[in-house]
């Protein structure tokens, strides 16, 4: 039967974010990952280079990086970019300073463009002026470092392994960032969708019973009429269902609107239709069926609803059904209401029964 027709995410710690803050964990991670390996590799490198400034600032580096990424659920996005931002461009100006401009250590600071494009919790005025301050501080280690002796005088094969080195991190780093961020934007687009197709959903559907509303069961309807085939409408009406409401409390009106619900959905077909038409009305469309099977079928759905609730006090349910067969032509308005028509003769007629729209007995139609 067709019925017609949601936003936070956890991290990996099990914390909700919303979307924004949880496209943005997924690509922090291992950028902060990365750097960590980064520093630990400079450890060793500053170690065996013997320069105890970088290599004190460098344990230092793995510490908070270390710590960042065991307590990232604790700190706002713009807090942990601005340390790192801080840490990046510290270590490019004095790692420059001690190994000179052949070490490459100028190029990480080339990461933090695209980092800042990509990720920062920043307005787009914001990271354009971060992105010029981080160019004017690159040109000035550059006009600063270049051409000049380093303060610690390093072999030329030394410096070139260093400056193949950090090339190759720096690639690595940009491809991270990049990779990382393709890969969250398109698992955060298709969460996006299936929110979006949830929304949709619930936008259609009533939550107690899960068919369609009277919003959008109405153009659906219109179409099946427009299309010409045979259709068969049916507007059913619980019986005496106030009085549940007031004597059982709306916790039991509830309780009896799932189950008849459930009821109706396990006598349809998938190309039948049903929408909660009012508080307790049902509207049920059956596409291609003729008069005969259509009674039938309300016959069944008394059956069913009959069957599906009993009350603390013994109580059960029964349905009065309406049913008209639409004409060519006819609009929407018009055959609702002559199966309304029929469902108010059947409460007339003692309630609990299938009646079917009396101008189709003037017009020849068998009951």
């Amino acid at each position: 039967m067709n019925s017609g027709f949601g936003v936070t995410w956890k991290d990996t710690a099990g914390a909700e974010l919303p979307l924004d803050s949880w496209r943005f964990a997924r690509v922090l991670r291992p950028i902060l990952g990365f750097a960590l390996a980064v520093h630990l590799a400079f450890v060793g490198v500053f170690y065996l280079l013997d320069i105890r400034v970088m290599l004190v600032i460098n344990v230092l580096s793995v510490a908070l990086y270390t710590g960042l990424l065991a307590n990232m659920h604790r700190f706002r996005e713009r807090w942990i970019l601005t340390t790192g931002y801080v840490t990046v461009l510290m270590h490019v100006w004095l790692a420059t300073h001690f190994t000179g401009w052949g070490g490459g250590f100028h190029l990480y600071a080339l990461i933090l463009i695209p980092l800042v494009a990509f990720l920062a919790d920043f307005s787009f005025r914001q990271r354009c002026l971060l992105i010029a301050l981080i160019s004017v501080f690159y040109a000035l280690v550059a006009s600063t470092y270049m051409g000049m002796e380093p303060l610690v005088p390093l072999d030329p094969h030394v410096v070139g392994w260093l400056k193949s080195a950090n090339f190759g991190a720096t690639c690595i780093g940009l491809s991270v960032v990049s990779l990382f961020y393709a890969i969250a934007v398109n698992r955060a687009d298709r969460i996006i969708l299936q929110a979006r197709r949830k929304l949709e959903q619930l936008a259609s559907t009533d939550p107690l019973t899960g068919f369609l509303n009277r919003r959008s069961m109405e153009p659906l309807l219109r179409q099946l009429l427009d299309s010409g085939r045979p259709v068969a409408v049916l507007l059913a009406d619980l019986d005496h269902f106030k009085v549940i409401n007031d004597e059982l409390g709306h916790d039991a009106g509830d309780q009896v609107l799932e189950a008849v619900g459930a009821a109706l959905r396990s006598n349809l077909r998938a190309s039948d239709y049903a929408a909660r038409w009012g508080g307790e009305e049902f509207l049920m469309v059956f596409p291609n069926r003729d008069l005969a099977e259509s009674r039938a079928i309300a016959d069944r759905l008394r059956t069913a609803v009959a069957e599906c609730w009993v009350g603390i006090d013994g109580r059960r349910v029964s349905v009065t059904i309406g049913i008209a067969m639409a004409r060519r032509g006819e609009s929407l308005e018009s055959v609702i209401k002559r199966a309304d028509n029929a469902l108010l003769e059947g409460k007339r007629m003692g309630r609990n029964r299938a009646v079917l729209d009396n101008s189709m007995y003037r017009e020849g139609c068998p009951a």
